[in-house]
């Protein structure tokens, strides 16, 4: 069941992609971002109510003081505000789709670095020629996906995608290996602090640089991103171990391809073609050529 669920963890991520995109439509990326890991880290916080989980917290902190735990493992936090913030500029740039097959190009070949070192999953998987054409035929079935011949490339908001897809990766990795070490209920709780410190840290150098504030919506849907992005990282951070960082990548690719083209046709009116169910089964066939590669 490990692989179905990342599918739909991806429909989560690309779902919640869209809806900063949309938020940062009417405000900015960096505010979207913030206000996205607010409502994620206010979703998180039920997990407080259980005793369990508090006097895990006590413990992870205290190992924290000690240092018994270094300081850098919590930068998933950090790589996650990166994450939401240029997804939500890209998104509102150049829709869910495009965003996609950057996110998925940069996201693929930074995934058999992190896996080639074991940094996330319980065990190093070697770089070879499958585990290489897995990423590959990943990035051409999204780009068969979202092919589109009329639309520009707009170079600057690509570059900020590939950005984006690294951040991703950086904080599943992280917050993986928090996650080995404590669990996954701390390592998804200890992301959005983290998130909320960097994302403001970038929205007060934004106000300064543009001395304004914008105005906020009131459509409620576009402050549930949080919610979903809450969702995402906790899965995350539990199936990264278990499938390393290549597969559970390429698995969650495809739940976010037809999502995100999805949405694209609701909310933005391009057609679905051949080639996005085309995409989706290549994507599908990359996740099974790398599973068991070892």
């Amino acid at each position: 069941m490990a692989i179905p669920i990342a599918v739909a963890a991806g429909a989560l991520a690309a779902s919640q992609a869209f809806i900063s995109g949309e938020l940062a439509k009417a405000t900015d990326s960096f505010w979207a971002g913030l206000i996205s890991n607010i409502g994620a880290f206010l979703a998180v916080l039920f997990f407080l109510f259980s005793k369990t989980f508090r006097q895990t917290l006590t413990t992870f902190f205290q190992k924290l003081q000690n240092k018994e735990i270094p300081i850098w493992m919590l930068f998933g936090g950090a790589f996650g505000a990166i994450y939401v913030a240029t997804s939500a500029y890209a998104v509102a740039s150049l829709g869910a789709g495009l965003f996609t097959i950057g996110v998925v190009a940069s996201a693929n070949f930074t995934s058999l670095i992190m896996d080639r070192f074991g940094f996330g999953s319980l065990q190093r998987y070697r770089i070879n020629i499958i585990r290489l054409f897995s990423a590959l035929l990943a990035i051409i079935a999204v780009a068969v996906a979202v092919y589109n011949p009329d639309e520009k490339l707009l170079l600057f908001p690509l570059f900020i995608v590939a950005l984006a897809g690294i951040a991703q990766i950086l904080q599943l990795a992280f917050n993986s290996k928090l996650a080995t070490i404590t669990s996954t209920k701390i390592a998804t709780f200890i992301n959005f602090p983290v998130s909320i410190l960097v994302g403001t840290i970038f929205l007060i150098s934004f106000i300064i640089l543009n001395n304004s504030i914008p105005d906020f919506p009131r459509t409620w849907w576009l402050y549930s991103g949080g919610l979903l992005g809450a969702s995402f990282v906790l899965i995350a951070a539990w199936l990264v171990r278990i499938l390393g960082v290549l597969v559970f990548t390429l698995a969650t690719i495809s739940g976010q391809l037809v999502s995100a083209l999805f949405l694209d046709y609701l909310f933005l009116g391009i057609d679905l073609g051949w080639q996005i169910f085309s995409g989706a089964f290549l994507v599908l066939l990359a996740a099974y050529f790398a599973r068991g590669v070892r």
